[in-house]
């Protein structure tokens, strides 16, 4: 490869010879059109800034091709992006604003960066009369450097932002919560992103409702906290079945809202987690095979399978010693049925409206053991709406 390129040089060097062209001058024309191993271009920039004001730079008549702007601190990056954006903003426009002459390798907080700020109400999707208020966000940052970066928390949320963010670097991120929360334009490709250190990706997708990227390989051996991670992704039905979950302990809202979502999860490593409240609730798509979950730790499983109309999983040999909370826990699941004769229920477990409208009746002969397990009072409120 090295001796393609010296002969490929040699080559521009003679031709430039032979045109009356400077070798320097193509080889610069060379350069400007090869990506670099960070996908960053080459260029000789004329001119060069660190931590500078939007209000310092306007004063420049400047073509951002020719500009490169460093920032150490998250707080001066974030207020030059807001005044860029807003002063280069069109809403007639389609073509994205190129933020790719900003180096941010220096930053490692990207908190809520992007994210929609309401003055009086700070960073959250809050409806007004109705009317959902997102920042639109139309921009290029494909290239951004960001190896240095350790939180990306709600970095997109509350945006329409779908541009490439297939190249970043995100190997060293530990917290990627909220990262596209209520992002409703969100699909792109983010299959080769390295998670290896991420330990919270709570809420990362939540009402993304337009995400179904491959996440297959995505490393997620250090997560200890999926809250809603995918709740309200209502499109989303990627393949998580290799997804290592050995460390969750959170996995409630889960795939709440989840309409479209039917992954195999049959051999996820379910034993140290203790919370699945609303997991599977309103995933009315669902299906999957949970019949070898280790529920050993579970305390809380309150509407996990809440209006999950499709759901009909052997359940019969799960470990619910730990369970205290089955409220409305299969409320609306109107053809599960299976037998749940062996769960060591008891006086004290919390079971208020558990197979309310679903495939247990009453008199079920696949609860039949559990009129000796809790009170007739209890046993009553179970079917209750």
């Amino acid at each position: 490869m090295k001796i393609n390129r010296v002969l490929l040089y040699i080559l521009l060097i003679g031709i430039g010879i032979i045109i009356g062209k400077g070798s320097s001058q193509l080889l610069d024309s060379y350069f400007t059109q090869v990506k670099t191993k960070n996908n960053l271009v080459k260029h000789n920039y004329k001119h060069t800034y660190t931590d500078i004001k939007y209000s310092e730079l306007s004063k420049i008549n400047f073509d951002p091709y020719e500009v490169r702007i460093a920032f150490t601190q998250k707080e001066l990056l974030k207020e030059f992006l807001d005044e860029y954006l807003e002063k280069n903003y069109s809403p007639y426009s389609y073509t994205p604003i190129d933020l790719n002459f900003i180096d941010v390798s220096q930053i490692q907080n990207f908190d809520f960066l992007f994210a929609y700020h309401d003055k009086e109400y700070g960073v959250k999707c809050f409806h007004e009369d109705l009317v959902y208020k997102y920042r639109k966000l139309n921009i290029d940052i494909s290239n951004w450097n960001t190896s240095n970066a350790t939180s990306m928390k709600g970095v997109f949320a509350c945006t329409t932002f779908s541009g490439d963010l297939s190249q970043w670097d995100t190997s060293n991120v530990t917290d990627m919560s909220y990262m596209f929360f209520e992002a409703i334009s969100f699909n792109s490709d983010i299959s080769k992103w390295n998670t290896q250190n991420v330990t919270n990706m709570s809420r990362m997708f939540y009402n993304a409702t337009n995400f179904n990227s491959a996440l297959s390989k995505w490393n997620t051996s250090n997560v200890t906290n999926m809250n809603g991670i995918f709740s309200g992704a209502t499109n989303f039905n990627s393949d998580l079945s290799k997804w290592n979950t050995s460390n969750v302990t959170d996995m409630s809202f889960m795939f709440y809202g989840a309409t479209n979502f039917n992954s195999d999860l049959s051999k996820w490593n379910t034993s140290n987690v203790t919370d699945m409240l609303f997991m599977f609730s309103d995933a009315t798509n669902f299906n999957g095979d949970l019949s070898k979950w280790n529920t050993s730790n579970v305390t809380n499983m309150s509407g996990m399978f809440n209006n999950a109309t499709n759901f009909n999983s052997d359940l019969s040999k799960w470990d619910i010693q730990n369970v205290n909370y089955m409220t409305v826990m299969f409320y609306g699941a109107k053809r599960f049925n299976s037998n749940l004769n062996a769960w060591s229920v008891n006086n004290e477990t919390f079971i208020t409206s558990m197979f309310y409208d679903s495939g247990i009746s009453y008199n079920s002969p696949n609860i039949s053991a559990w009129k000796n397990k809790v009170t007739p009072a209890q046993y009553q409120i179970a079917f209750r709406k």
